[in-house]
């Protein structure tokens, strides 16, 4: 892919503005509120984004991610069209 076909720049950032918004609409004002975003960039390198309300909303989120990465693990593709077995790609 070209420079020109690449709609981003070479080292993406997502703007502090999306962030804060996304912050916002989590959770509410007065429970817990909070996430962690991960996404690669254009060179291929994994960035985490995090922002949570408190230490404990961070700990639930990781442990969700946890459980989500140790059932990819087990031989499951999770992805927005449903579960695909790993044994079907083959």
């Amino acid at each position: 892919m070209t420079e020109d076909e690449f709609p981003f720049e070479q080292n993406f950032v997502l703007p502090e503005k999306f962030l804060d918004r996304l912050y916002e609409i989590t959770g509410t004002e007065e429970g817990p509120r909070g996430f962690v975003v991960c996404f690669v960039d254009s060179n291929g390198s994994p960035i985490v984004y995090t922002k949570t309300d408190a230490r404990i909303t961070e700990m639930g989120l990781r442990k969700a991610l946890e459980e989500y990465l140790e059932e990819f693990e087990g031989s499951t593709i999770i992805d927005l069209g449903g579960d695909k077995d790993l044994e079907d790609l083959s």
